[in-house]
């Protein structure tokens, strides 16, 4: 048998500089790990097919030892895809195991194709969203009959479809025939591999094929999302609704899709009237933003002077403020909770001339109730306080009818300002939407001022404006919700090694007991079980160890239960 490598993958305008197999990964270049994997199989040959690259990558295999012998063959002119019908006077002369040198792949991979039965064997992957170029056609017997024309491929239907991997066991007899048998196939199944064709498949997949777990957990956490790359994995980090939109509603958005696609989103004066519809104010009392993180940027650029936050708290608003503003309640009960009357108490003779509050607290979850709430703005009305209330996850809370942004509310207390995140709440993150609504006119029409003229996309705009269709089903999502969260709770409660701190929000804060480190959990749940969970270990300086866990839906519940009862374990 011989080993064909083709190394024509032409580099081309946007993508990465070189040829794409002398990219290297975990300090080896892709056609080094290529050249060993081949190794312990024995080989006649390598044949390395190379076009414009070719000097530079006999440079790099020219200082490397191996047994198997190593020649190159010149890649025919303008072929602009790595197809084995162009090399067909190569592989007709020995069965030949075919790869492409834009891949990276463990080691099983190679084995099972090595093991697979058939004149022609392709290597397929189920398809997903990363990957490019064709999908092929399958028989009732799963063999391979043609290559869908890309004209025809419907994008919706994807998720069926197989891509070949770019690895290949041809034997010779193949193309001798007049009409070529149909093509067996080894399935991929959850073996590694990636494809890589520019700078961005690069990093993914010296994220994927590290061997350095400190490395692996840096880059996927540090990307601050974008964990549908990572579609295997579990993101109990980020915080969204699990049963919220519901497919009618998802369904709405995608049969507009083309439309919204080719066309310009409106101004502010037209989406503040949609917010200002969905959330029953003026639109002059209300702004809506690219997520809520616009708004708090725009409403932190005018607040000045000794402020007060209650911590450990979301970090966005402190951040905005320079350390000396910073007035600080620290939380010390064992449950993280306090009341109004804590906060009253402690910020009476501070001076302050603003107060930041999530309500409920991100992470502790804690909750003060909307009664409360008005004799916290009583008080700060009275003390000439600016008060900005983070209400994004106020709808999940078991207290009916909680929010602030109310029209009665909101002239009533001028210093108010209430900032709620949509993504959050209606589990559409990836819209972008926020608003903050306010009885200072004067500062909201600043704001809407201050941002974008398109901050929001044609995407975002067409979702606030049939939200209200859908009301009903918002509150029948709510419900479930809160019905999983006390199942939650309950049995999150019964893993060793785990007190759990009763929350009102979309998630969990948890402290870990038994000498439990959290980051080395993080690390190893990740590694190991293929979840993102949020440490709080830069937010409370306690000496003790606490985790934030989002609430999934049940089915992605019970896998975290069993997976952190596992690792816990052991």
């Amino acid at each position: 048998m011989q080993g064909i490598i083709l190394a024509n993958n032409r580099v081309m305008s946007g993508r990465l500089t070189q040829g794409i197999c002398l990219e290297e990964i975990n300090g080896e270049t892709l056609i080094e790990r290529m050249l060993k994997q081949l190794e312990k199989y024995d080989l006649a040959e390598i044949i390395i097919v190379a076009d414009e690259c070719k000097a530079e990558i006999v440079d790099v295999v020219s200082k490397i030892s191996f047994k198997t012998k190593i020649h190159f063959v010149d890649a025919e002119k303008n072929i602009e895809d790595n197809s084995l019908y162009h090399i067909k006077d190569i592989l007709i002369k020995d069965e030949s195991l075919v790869l492409n040198s834009n891949i990276i792949f463990e080691d099983s991979l190679l084995d099972a194709l090595m093991e697979s039965k058939g004149e022609m064997v392709a290597v397929v992957d189920k398809y997903k969203s990363w990957m490019t170029g064709d999908t092929v056609i399958l028989n009732d017997r799963n063999q391979i009959i043609g290559i869908k024309d890309k004209k025809q491929i419907d994008h919706l239907s994807l998720q069926n479809d197989y891509k070949t991997v770019g690895m290949y066991k041809v034997e010779a007899s193949f193309f001798e025939e007049e009409k070529r048998p149909s093509a067996e196939i080894c399935l991929a199944d959850e073996r590694s591999w990636f494809e890589i064709n520019d700078i961005q498949d690069l990093k993914l997949a010296s994220i994927l094929f590290s061997e350095d777990e400190d490395y692996i957990v840096e880059n996927m956490l540090g990307s601050w999302g974008g964990y549908w790359r990572y579609p295997e994995y579990l993101d109990y980090f980020y915080l969204v609704t699990p049963y919220y939109p519901t497919p009618a509603l998802v369904e709405e958005l995608k049969s507009n899709f083309d439309n919204l696609l080719v066309q310009y989103p409106s101004g502010m004066r037209v989406n503040a009237m949609l917010a200002a519809k969905e959330f029953f104010v003026k639109p002059e009392n209300i702004i809506i933003g690219n997520g809520a993180a616009e708004l708090i940027k725009s409403i932190m650029s005018l607040v000045k002077g000794r402020t007060g936050f209650i911590r450990p708290t979301f970090e966005e608003y402190p951040n905005r403020l320079t350390e000396e503003e910073h007035i600080c309640y620290w939380v010390e009960s064992d449950d993280f909770t306090y009341d109004v009357d804590d906060l009253i108490q402690f910020f009476k003779d501070k001076d302050i001339k603003n107060l930041v509050l999530v309500n409920p607290e991100n992470p502790s979850g804690n909750y003060i109730n909307r009664e409360s709430m008005y004799k916290l703005l009583d008080w700060t009305l009275k003390e000439n306080i600016k008060v900005i209330i983070d209400e994004s996850f106020v709808d999940f809370v078991d207290e009916p009818e909680p929010t602030l942004i109310r029209q009665d509310i909101l002239d009533k207390y001028r210093n108010l300002y209430v900032v709620k995140s949509i993504s959050k709440s209606y589990g559409v993150p990836g819209l972008r939407l926020g608003v903050l609504a306010s009885g200072d006119i004067d500062t909201i029409a600043w704001m809407k001022k201050d941002v974008s003229i398109w901050n929001i996309n044609s995407f975002a705009e067409f979702y606030m404006q049939i939200a209200g269709k859908y009301r009903e089903d918002y509150k029948e999502a709510l419900e479930r919700f809160r019905k999983e969260r006390v199942v939650f709770q309950k049995e999150l409660s019964k893993v060793k090694g785990i007190r759990v701190i009763p929350s009102q929000a979309n998630y969990v804060m948890v402290e870990l007991t038994d000498g439990i480190d959290a980051e080395v959990l993080k690390r190893r749940m990740l590694i190991e079980e293929k979840v993102f969970i949020k440490t709080l270990g830069k937010k409370i300086k306690n000496g003790k160890q606490y985790l934030r866990l989002a609430i999934r839906n049940h089915e992605d519940n019970e896998k975290l239960i069993i997976a952190l009862g596992k690792v816990i374990g052991e």
